[in-house]
C-alpha cells in the first residue's frame, strides 16, 4: 500500500509539472504576436483598429475552440488533443513568419487561436484527474504561475528577436520550441491515474450517474458556471486586452523601442504570475477552498488602480500601477479560469467547463482586441482604460450577483 502510494505521488507531480510547463511553453507562439505588432503595423502601414483584427482573429478562433475542444477533452484523449495542437500551432506560427501579405497573417494567426485553444481544456481535465478538491486551489495557483511565466519568456525573447533579428523571427525560433515540446509532454504526461493501473486514493462521489446527468448539462447548464463564465467574459476585455497591447502602450506613450517595451511589459506577468501563485494557495488555506469572496475583493481594489494608471507621468510609477494591476486582476482570472471549473463541475466534466468558461473569455478577449484598437484610433490611450475599468466592474458585479448556492462558491 505504502509503494503504490509513493508511486501514486510520484506520478501525480510527474504529470502536474509537465502539463503545467507545456501550457507555459504555449505562449511563445502566443503572445509573440503583441512584441511583433507595432513592427508589422510599420511594414504593412495598418491602423490601429486592424493591427486589432489581427489578434481578434485569434480571440474569434480560439473561443469557437475552447468550446469545441472543451467537449472533445471529456470525451477523447486529452493528452492526444494537447500534442496536435502544439505540432499544429508550431506549424502556423513558421507560416505567419513567412507571410508576405496581412491577410495571409489574419488567416495563419486565426487558425492558430483554435488550435491553441487544444490547451487549455484537456490540462484542466487531465489535473482534475490527478488532484482531490482540497488541492486544486494551489494546483491552479501553481499552473497559473507557469503560464504567467511563459508569457514572460515570451516577450523576453521575441524582444530579443525582433531587436536582433526582426520581427519574423519572433516566430520562427518560438515553433522550434514548441514543436520540441510537444516530444516531451507525450512521454511525460498520462491521462489519469487509470492508465497505468493506479487506483485513486480519494472518493469522488460528486461524478455520479445520479449527479451528473450529462456532461454538457454539468458545464453550460450549471447555473454556477454560467455566472462565472459571463464574469469572465468582462474581465477578458481587460486581462486579455493588456496582454495584447501593453508593449504598444508603452511604445506609444514612453516612446520607447519595441524590445525596450517587451522588457518593461513583463512587469505585467511577473505581477500576474505572484499573484496566481498565491490567491489559489490563499482560497484553500483562509477561504475554506471557497474562490469567489476573494476574487471579489481583489475585483474591488482593482479598479481604482486602472483608472489612475493612465493619467501618471513617470514611467516608474506607471510600472508601479501595471505591477499592482496584475497582482488585483489575474488571482481572480486563474480562479475563474482554473479552479472553479475543476471544482463546480467535477472531473467528469471539467474539460468542458474550462473550454465554455475560457470560450466566454476570448469572446471578450475579441472586443478588447479590436475595441482598443478603434478607441486608439478614434479616442486615446486614457478612455482605454476608462474601457477596461468598466469592464472589470461589469465582472465584478456579474461574480457578486445572484443567491449563494450550497457548496463551495
Amino acid at each position: 500500500m505504502q509503494d503504490s502510494s509513493k508511486n501514486f505521488n510520484y506520478w501525480k507531480w510527474r504529470v502536474f509539472w509537465s502539463v503545467s510547463l507545456t501550457y507555459g511553453i504555449f505562449y511563445l507562439c502566443r503572445l509573440n504576436i503583441s512584441v511583433a505588432l507595432p513592427e508589422i503595423g510599420h511594414e504593412f502601414g495598418l491602423s490601429k483598429a486592424l493591427l486589432g483584427g489581427i489578434g481578434s482573429a485569434f480571440f474569434i478562433f480560439y473561443s469557437l475552440g475552447q468550446f469545441i475542444n472543451g467537449q472533445l477533452g471529456d470525451r477523447v484523449s486529452p493528452r492526444l488533443l494537447i500534442l496536435i495542437g502544439l505540432i499544429v500551432s508550431s506549424s502556423l506560427n513558421i507560416a505567419v513568419g513567412f507571410s508576405s501579405s496581412i491577410l495571409a497573417i489574419l488567416i495563419f494567426w486565426g487558425a492558430n487561436g483554435y488550435f491553441q485553444s487544444m490547451a487549455w481544456g484537456p490540462s484542466v481535465k487531465i489535473l482534475a484527474s490527478w488532484f482531490p478538491l482540497k488541492e486544486r486551489g494551489k494546483i491552479s495557483g501553481f499552473q497559473a504561475f507557469f503560464y504567467h511565466g511563459g508569457n514572460i519568456a515570451s516577450w523576453i525573447i521575441a524582444g530579443y528577436l525582433a531587436q536582433k533579428l526582426g520581427w519574423r523571427w519572433t516566430f520562427f525560433i518560438p515553433a522550434i520550441i514548441l514543436l520540441f515540446t510537444g516530444i516531451y509532454f507525450f512521454n511525460r504526461v498520462r491521462n489519469n491515474p487509470r492508465q497505468i493501473n493506479l487506483a485513486i486514493p480519494w472518493k469522488n462521489s460528486s461524478t455520479s450517474r445520479q449527479e451528473v446527468k450529462s456532461i454538457f448539462r454539468q458545464s453550460i447548464g450549471n447555473p454556477r458556471i454560467l455566472k462565472v463564465a459571463i464574469s469572465f467574459f468582462f474581465l477578458s476585455i481587460t486581462s486579455y486586452g493588456l496582454l495584447f497591447w501593453l508593449p504598444s502602450y508603452l511604445v506609444s506613450s514612453e516612446d520607447s523601442s519595441v524590445s525596450l517595451a517587451a522588457y518593461r511589459s513583463i512587469i505585467l506577468p511577473i505581477s500576474g504570475a505572484v499573484s496566481a501563485l498565491f490567491t489559489g494557495w490563499m482560497t484553500d488555506r483562509f477561504f475554506s477552498s471557497k474562490r469567489t469572496p476573494l476574487a471579489i475583493i481583489m475585483l474591488i481594489f482593482s479598479l481604482p488602480v486602472i483608472f489612475i494608471l493612465p493619467y501618471l507621468s513617470s514611467v516608474n510609477s506607471k510600472l508601479l500601477f501595471i505591477f499592482l494591476l496584475g497582482l488585483l486582476i489575474y488571482g481572480p482570472h486563474m480562479l475563474m479560469v482554473g479552479t472553479m471549473p475543476m471544482d463546480y463541475a467535477t472531473e467528469k466534466a471539467a474539460s468542458s467547463a474550462a473550454g465554455f468558461i475560457d470560450s466566454l473569455g476570448y469572446l471578450g478577449a475579441t472586443i478588447g482586441g479590436i475595441g482598443t484598437g478603434l478607441i486608439i484610433d478614434y479616442f486615446s490611450w486614457d478612455k482605454v482604460f476608462i474601457f477596461y475599468g468598466i469592464s472589470i466592474f461589469l465582472s465584478l458585479l456579474c461574480l457578486s450577483s445572484g443567491k449563494k448556492s450550497k457548496g463551495r462558491e
